[in-house]
C-alpha cells in the first residue's frame, strides 16, 4: 500500500511526495507563503527511504532546514563559476569550469557520500544562483563519473521565487551575464534541456480571509491592475505607536531593525541580564540561529525563533511574548490572552555533516557541534529577510525602502490578517518590484492530471531500475578482481590454493551476472506489455512473484557460495604472520559482501518488501553476532508498525507464534513498542503486583498464581517492560 503525506488530501503535496519517492525525476516545489512547504520538507526528511541529503544556500537556512550548506557539502570556493573551460578573467572574482574541477578531488569519505547519494533536497532555492547550481552539477558528474545531469542524483528544489532573490556582487554579475540569462537557479545551463517537474502548493494554511488572500496574490504576481491600493491605504498610519505588546516592525535593512530593538530595550528601566549560549564542538558563527549572548530585561518583547521541540505546542516560530520576570537563570514569558506564565528552556540546534554508514550503506547524520540557547530574540523589529517562514498576528511594516524583488510580498504575507497590519510607509507601484523572468517561469507549473500521468508512467519503471541496481554485482566483481591482483603481487601462503578460491568465487559471480541479465530481460519483456492496461495488475503481480524468487535466490547464492568461503578463508589465515595488509583487504571484501546481501534482503518494488528471509552472519570469532540476530526482530517490528497481528506475522514469515512473541518481548524491553499494544492496563497491573511480591520471578509459578485468564506471553510482556 502506497504512503500519502497528507491525511487532508492535499493533492499537490501527495503527488509531490510520491513523485519524489517513486520516480527519479527532478522536481521544483513552490507555493505562496503559508502553503506548508516547510512542513512538507520535514515530513519528506522523516519518511523518504532514499539516501537523502538536505542543503541550502546559506548557513542559517541550512540550520533551519536541518541540513548543511551547499558550499560545505561540495567544498565549493566562495567565488562565481564561469561555464566554459578557458577565459581571461580575474580568478578572485570567477573561476572557469576547468578550474572548478580542481576543487572536486574529494577524500574517500566525501567521494563515498556523493556516490551513494540518491536524493539532494535544496531548500530556499530562490536564493540559489544559477552558476552555483551548474557547479554542483559538475561536482556530481565528476565524482560519480557520469555525464547524466547531476551525475544521476535526483534533485528536489523547494522555494518561493516571489520571495527573496539570490545575491551577487556587481563585478561577478558583470562576468556571468555573458553566459546566463539571469541569476535565478532555473537559468542554470544544466536545466535548459532537463526541465524539472514544477509543482505549486496551493492550499493556504496561514491566511483565511479571501480579500486578504486576493490582495497578496495580486502583489505576489505584480498584477498592478488587481492590487487594491485603497485597502493598503487604510492600513497606513505613519505615527502609529502601539500601546500594548504584540506588534513587530518589519524593516528592509539590518541597521534599522537593530536600532529599533536597541532603543526599545534602553527605554525599559529594569536591570540587564545576560544569557550566554552553550556551544559545543564546531558551530559556525554565521549560522548562529540567535545571539550567542542574549541581553534581556524584564518587560522585553521577544519572539520565538523555532517551534516547541517538546511537542506540547506551547510556542511556535514567530510567536510574540513578554518577559514577565527573570530569576537567576530562569526566564518566565507572558503571552497575550494567556493566564499562565511559561518557564523558558533552552533549545538545541545541531551542526551536522552527512556520512555513509559502512554497515547499512545508508547516509546518516553526524553531529559536529551544537548551539544551545533560549529560543528567542528581541522582537520589536526584524528584517523582512529574517522574517521568511515566520507567522505573526500583528506587524508594523516599513517597506518604503524595499530594494529587492519580493520584499513587499514577504512582509505582508507574514501576517495572518489584513487587520493585523500597520503600514509606516505607503506601498506604491515602485515598491512592488517586478521580474518578468520569474513570472514566465511560474507559468510552467504542472496541473494535477500531468502529475498523475507522470507518476503512473514512471513509478513502475523506477521500481524495476532500483531493484536491478540493488542486485547488481559489478562492484563486487571489481573487488574480487582486485583481490586476485593483490594475491598475485604479494607473498601469500599457499598462493595457488587462494587463487583457486578466488577463481571459484569469480565463476559464481559471473554465473550470477548471467542469471541477473536473463532475469532483467524477462522482467522488461513482461513490463512492456503494460501498454495493455487491462493486463496491468496481472502482469505486475507476475513480476512481483518472480522478483521475490530472484531476490531470495541471490541472497542464498551470495551467502553460501561467496560470503561463507571468504569468511572461512579469513578465519583460516587471520593468525598467519606478515599478511596484515592482505587480511585487511579480505576483511573489507567480506564486509562489502555482507552489506550487499543485507541490501538485497530489504529490496522493494514500490512499497512492497520482496523478502523476509532471515540471514544470520557470523563474526570472525565464529560466534553468531547478536546484532545480526536482532535483524529478524527488526523485521517483526516493521510488520507490527504496518498494523499486522502476531498471528499474521508468524504466518507471513513462516515462523512459530512463540518465536514472534519472543520478538515482541525483546521489542518491549528495548522501548520500541508499547506493552499496552498487547495487554490491557488491568491485566498489566495484576501481573505487575504479583511480580513485585516474588523474590525470584519464576514464569511457571506466576502462571499458576494468576490462573488461566493470563497467558505465558502476557506475563513475559510485563516482565520485559519492567526490565527496562
Amino acid at each position: 500500500m502506497e504512503k500519502t503525506i497528507d491525511e487532508n488530501k492535499n493533492l499537490e503535496q501527495e503527488l509531490a511526495y510520491k513523485l519524489i519517492c517513486y520516480t527519479h525525476k527532478n522536481i521544483f516545489i513552490t507555493g505562496k507563503a503559508g502553503t506548508g512547504k516547510t512542513t512538507f520538507l520535514k515530513n519528506l526528511k522523516e519518511k523518504s527511504e532514499k539516501n537523502t541529503v538536505i542543503a541550502a544556500p546559506t548557513g542559517i537556512a541550512s540550520i533551519n532546514a536541518g541540513g548543511v550548506t551547499l558550499h560545505s557539502l561540495f567544498l565549493l570556493p566562495l567565488t562565481s563559476f564561469i561555464p566554459v573551460n578557458h577565459v581571461n578573467e580575474d580568478r578572485n572574482i570567477a573561476i572557469t569550469k576547468q578550474e572548478a574541477f580542481q576543487h572536486f578531488k574529494y577524500n574517500k569519505e566525501k567521494r563515498k557520500l556523493l556516490t551513494e547519494l540518491e536524493l539532494l533536497i535544496i531548500d530556499e532555492v530562490s536564493m540559489l544562483r544559477a552558476d552555483i547550481l551548474d557547479a554542483i552539477n559538475w561536482a556530481l558528474q565528476s565524482v560519480r563519473k557520469s555525464s547524466q545531469p547531476f551525475g544521476g542524483v535526483q534533485i528536489v528544489m523547494i522555494g518561493d521565487m516571489y520571495q527573496l532573490p539570490p545575491v551577487i556582487k556587481e563585478e561577478q554579475w558583470k562576468i556571468l551575464k555573458n553566459y546566463y540569462k539571469s541569476l535565478f537557479f532555473f537559468d542554470a545551463l544544466v536545466l535548459q534541456n532537463n526541465q524539472p517537474i514544477c509543482i505549486e502548493f496551493k492550499k493556504i494554511y496561514r491566511q483565511a480571509d479571501p480579500v486578504f488572500i486576493n490582495l497578496l496574490n495580486a502583489i505576489r504576481y505584480q498584477d498592478y491592475d488587481s492590487i487594491d491600493f485603497n485597502l493598503l491605504q487604510k492600513r497606513y498610519n505613519p505615527n502609529f505607536n502601539p500601546e500594548y505588546f504584540g506588534y513587530i516592525t518589519l524593516t528592509t535593512h539590518n541597521h534599522l531593525a537593530d536600532s529599533i530593538n536597541q532603543k526599545a530595550l534602553e527605554k525599559i528601566e529594569n536591570p540587564i541580564h545576560y544569557f550566554d549560549a552553550i556551544i559545543d564542538g564546531t558551530f559556525p558563527e554565521n549560522s548562529y540561529p540567535t545571539e550567542a549572548e542574549l541581553i534581556l530585561k524584564e518587560g522585553t518583547q521577544i519572539m520565538f525563533i523555532r517551534n516547541d521541540s517538546s511537542g506540547e505546542r506551547r510556542y511556535f516560530n514567530g510567536k510574540i511574548g513578554i518577559i514577565e520576570k527573570i530569576e537567576d537563570f530562569d526566564i518566565y514569558i507572558r503571552f497575550e490572552n494567556q493566564k499562565d506564565l511559561l518557564k523558558l528552556e533552552h533549545e538545541v540546534w545541531k551542526n551536522i555533516r552527512y556520512i555513509v554508514d559502512n554497515e547499512t550503506g545508508k547516509i546518516k547524520e553526524e553531529e559536529l557541534g551544537s548551539f544551545s540557547q533560549f529560543p528567542i530574540r528581541l522582537a520589536w523589529a526584524i528584517t523582512i529577510h529574517k522574517s521568511q517562514g515566520l507567522t505573526f498576528d500583528k506587524v508594523i511594516i516599513d517597506a518604503g525602502k524595499s530594494f529587492a524583488s519580493g520584499q513587499v510580498y514577504v512582509a505582508l504575507s507574514r501576517c495572518r490578517t489584513l487587520e493585523g497590519i500597520i503600514l509606516k510607509s505607503l506601498i506604491q507601484n515602485s515598491n512592488i518590484i517586478q521580474d518578468i523572468k520569474i513570472k514566465e517561469f511560474q507559468e510552467q507549473m504542472w496541473n494535477l492530471n500531468e502529475l498523475e500521468e507522470t507518476l503512473e508512467k514512471e513509478k513502475y519503471a523506477y521500481a524495476l531500475d532500483n531493484l536491478f541496481k540493488t542486485i547488481s554485482l559489478k562492484e563486487l566483481t571489481t573487488e574480487i578482481n582486485e583481490w586476485k591482483k593483490i594475491t598475485i603481487e604479494k607473498n601469500i601462503p599457499e598462493k595457488e590454493s587462494v587463487l583457486e578460491l578466488i577463481s571459484s568465487i569469480d565463476e559464481t559471480l559471473n554465473y550470477l551476472q548471467i542469471v541477473l541479465y536473463k532475469f532483467e530481460t524477462t522482467i522488461y519483456q513482461w513490463f512492456n506489455k503494460y501498454k495493455d492496461l487491462s493486463l496491468k495488475i496481472e502482469i505486475w503481480n507476475k513480476i512481483k512473484t518472480r522478483s521475490i524468487s530472484a531476490v531470495e535466490f541471490f541472497i542464498e547464492e551470495l551467502f553460501t557460495k561467496v560470503w561463507k568461503p571468504i569468511l572461512s578463508h579469513y578465519l583460516e589465515y587471520k593468525n598467519k604472520s606478515r599478511i596484515t595488509q592482505y587480511l585487511r583487504f579480505v576483511e573489507e571484501i567480506e564486509e562489502s559482501l555482507k552489506n550487499k546481501i543485507k541490501q538485497i534482503s530489504i529490496a522493494k518494488l514500490i512499497d512492497d518488501r520482496l523478502s523476509y528471509k532471515d540471514i544470520i552472519f557470523i563474526s570472525d570469532s565464529g560466534k553468531t553476532v547478536s546484532k545480526e540476530k536482532n535483524n529478524t526482530v527488526e523485521i517483526t517490528l516493521e510488520l507490527l508498525n504496518q498494523g499486522k497481528s502476531i498471528d499474521e506475522i508468524a504466518k507471513e514469515r513462516n515462523l512459530s507464534i512463540s518465536t514472534i512473541s519472543n520478538h515482541v518481548s525483546r521489542l518491549i524491553s528495548q522501548n520500541k513498542v508499547s506493552v499496552f499494544n498487547f495487554i490491557s492496563k488491568e491485566k498489566y497491573e495484576k501481573i505487575e503486583n504479583e511480580i513485585k511480591k516474588m523474590e525470584n520471578i519464576e514464569l511457571k509459578l506466576l502462571k499458576e498464581i494468576l490462573g488461566d485468564n493470563y497467558s505465558y506471553d502476557e506475563i513475559k510482556y510485563v516482565r520485559s517492560n519492567l526490565s527496562k
